[in-house]
């Protein structure tokens, strides 16, 4: 099938107003700390922090060489969290984990937090997307077991 120019130039015609130049915007581009300060005012609006303060939670962290380095440790300062620092330094060599590298470092994060009797151990992936959570007996909690201890009054 051949489609001629006419076909083109009459129904795919742009029917928008241009803009004149005077009327362009422009975009701002945040420094990383006022990006990270943004998103620390928006999450302690959230949070009950005099409760967690109270608290006082011993933790052991495993950042797994990955991003959460940069925002989580002030997190949990300013949370008064006691934390116990696993793999801090970001390496990219590292980001990539086999299945039984990856069982390996979260029975690890178990040993320590119960050896420490910490509340509780959490080990979040490179990129932050996702955590295993080891509570203080060194018991690894599946996703449930979080969402039904979160939910708890």
């Amino acid at each position: 099938m051949k489609i001629s120019v006419g076909y083109i130039l009459t129904n795919f015609r742009e029917d928008f107003r241009r803009v004149y130049l005077d009327d362009l915007g422009s975009i701002e581009v945040l420094e990383n700390s006022n990006v990270t300060n943004l998103y620390l005012e928006g999450l302690m609006k959230v949070v009950d922090k005099q409760l967690v303060q109270h608290r006082r939670f011993r933790l052991v962290i495993d950042y797994a060489n990955g991003s959460a380095t940069q925002l989580l440790p002030n997190i949990f300062n300013r949370l008064g969290c006691e934390v116990i620092v696993l793999n801090a330094n970001m390496e990219e060599s590292r980001f990539s984990r086999t299945s039984e590298e990856l069982e390996k470092d979260i029975q690890r994060l178990a040993t320590i937090t119960a050896s420490l009797d910490n509340d509780m151990g959490i080990r979040i992936d490179p990129g932050g997307e996702r955590i295993w959570v080891v509570d203080d007996r060194g018991r690894i909690l599946d996703a449930g077991t979080c969402f039904d201890v979160g939910c708890q009054p």
